[in-house]
C-alpha cells in the first residue's frame, strides 16, 4: 500500500522578527526596484545585494538587459538571496509574446502571446504550456511574475494592449478562463501572479509609457470582471495599478496615485487585501506631471504595497536613502499614516511567506 504524506514546509521564508519590525524595514520592503547587470561582480549589483541585505528594498524585478543565460540568472539570483534576512522578491515579466524577458535565442522556453493562446488552444492546452513556463521561472529562481493581463481587447489598436496581442480576448469570461490556467500553474509552481493593469487598459488610446491615458470616455464596467472574479475566489494574486485616468473615479489623479481607486475601489468595494504593486512610477504618464517627489508620497498614500521603480539609468547609490527620507518625513509631519505602512508591511511579508505542500510517497 502507497501512503502520502502531506508536510507543509514554508519553502519561501518570512522574515522571524524577535521584536516590532523598525521603520527602516517597514520602509525599504515596499521598494521593487531594476538594475543594469549580469553577475555580482558588476557594481550595480553588488549595490543591490548590500541593499538587500540591509533591509534598504523589498525586491528586485529583472530585464532582458540583467539575463544572459540559465546558469547566468539562476547563479546570479541564488547569490542575491544568499544570507538575506528575509525572503526578497525576485519578479520578472513574462507574460508570453511581446513581453518577454527569457528569450528563446538565450535558451529559455518560448511563449505565445495571449491573444495567440486564447485562440489557437483549449484549456488543456493552455495548461500545460504555462506549467512548462511556471517550471522554468521557478528553476531560476523568481518568485514574481508580472503576469497575466487580464484587460480586456476592448480596442485592437491599443498600443500597449491590443496592438501588442497582450490580451486574451475582450470577452471577460475568455480572459478568465485562460488567465485562471495561467495563475493555476504559476500557484502549482509557487509562482506568485500578478493581474494587470487595475482598472483596465484594453479601451485605451495611448500607452502609458510615453504619457497620460485618459480612459474616462472609452473605459467600461465590464472591465473590472476579471479582476473581481479572482478577489472573490480569494486567489493569492498581486494586483498592479495602471496609470490610468479616469474622471469619473478621481477627477485629480491617475489611478496609480488615487486613493479612490485603490482605497475605494479596489479594496472597499471589490473587497481586496491582498498586495497592490504600482506600475513603473518613472514612467512618463507620472514624471511628465508630477515631481518624483509627489509621486512617491501619493502612491503611498494611495495604497500601493510595492513601488516599482524600473528605469535603472535615475537609480543611484542613494535612492533607498532617499526613498526611506522622504517617506519617513511625510509620516513624521502626519502626510502618510504609520499605521498603514505597518499593514502594508505584512501583506507583503504574508505573500512570500506562502506555504508549499510537498508529496512524499
Amino acid at each position: 500500500m502507497k501512503f502520502v504524506t502531506i508536510v507543509f514546509l514554508l519553502v519561501m521564508k518570512a522574515t522571524v522578527f524577535s521584536s516590532e519590525p523598525t521603520i527602516e524595514q517597514i520602509i525599504g520592503r515596499k521598494l521593487l526596484i531594476s538594475l543594469p547587470g549580469v553577475s555580482l561582480s558588476d557594481s550595480t549589483l553588488i549595490l543591490a545585494k548590500q541593499w538587500i541585505d540591509k533591509e534598504q528594498i523589498g525586491g528586485i524585478i529583472f530585464f532582458e538587459y540583467n539575463i544572459e543565460s540559465k546558469n547566468q540568472i539562476q547563479s546570479l539570483i541564488r547569490n542575491l538571496k544568499k544570507d538575506a534576512p528575509f525572503l526578497p522578491i525576485f519578479a520578472v515579466d513574462e507574460e508570453g509574446g511581446y513581453v518577454k524577458r527569457l528569450k528563446k535565442k538565450k535558451g529559455f522556453l518560448s511563449l505565445p502571446s495571449a491573444k495567440w493562446i486564447a485562440q489557437n488552444k483549449n484549456v488543456e492546452d493552455s495548461q500545460k504550456i504555462y506549467f512548462k513556463h511556471s517550471q522554468e521561472l521557478q528553476s531560476l529562481g523568481f518568485n514574481v511574475n508580472l503576469a497575466p493581463v487580464v484587460d480586456l481587447d476592448i480596442n485592437p489598436k491599443s498600443p500597449a494592449i491590443g496592438k501588442a496581442n497582450r490580451s486574451f480576448s475582450k470577452d471577460p469570461k475568455t480572459v478568465i478562463k485562460f488567465a485562471k490556467t495561467m495563475i493555476d500553474a504559476m500557484e502549482a509552481s509557487e509562482i506568485i501572479p500578478t493581474l494587470k493593469h487595475f482598472p483596465g487598459h484594453g479601451s485605451a488610446e495611448n500607452d502609458s509609457h510615453l504619457g497620460l491615458t485618459n480612459i474616462s470616455g472609452t473605459w467600461t464596467q465590464k472591465e473590472l470582471a476579471p479582476f473581481e472574479y479572482f478577489i472573490k475566489n480569494e486567489t493569492p494574486i498581486i494586483i498592479l495599478i495602471g496609470h490610468l485616468y479616469h474622471d469619473q473615479i478621481d477627477s485629480l489623479y491617475p489611478a496609480t496615485m488615487s486613493a479612490k481607486t485603490i482605497q475605494g475601489l479596489l479594496r472597499n468595494k471589490l473587497g481586496f487585501h491582498g498586495v497592490v504593486l504600482s506600475d513603473d512610477l518613472q514612467m512618463g504618464a507620472l514624471t511628465a506631471q508630477y515631481s518624483i517627489e509627489d509621486i512617491v508620497i501619493e502612491s503611498i498614500r494611495a495604497g500601493n504595497d510595492l513601488l516599482q521603480f524600473s528605469d535603472p539609468l535615475k537609480i543611484d547609490e542613494n535612492f533607498p536613502q532617499w526613498f526611506y527620507t522622504t517617506v519617513a518625513k511625510a509620516m513624521d509631519e502626519g502626510i502618510i499614516d504609520k499605521h498603514e505602512l505597518e499593514k502594508s508591511f505584512y501583506r507583503i511579508d504574508k505573500l512570500t511567506a506562502k506555504p508549499s505542500i510537498i508529496f512524499l510517497k
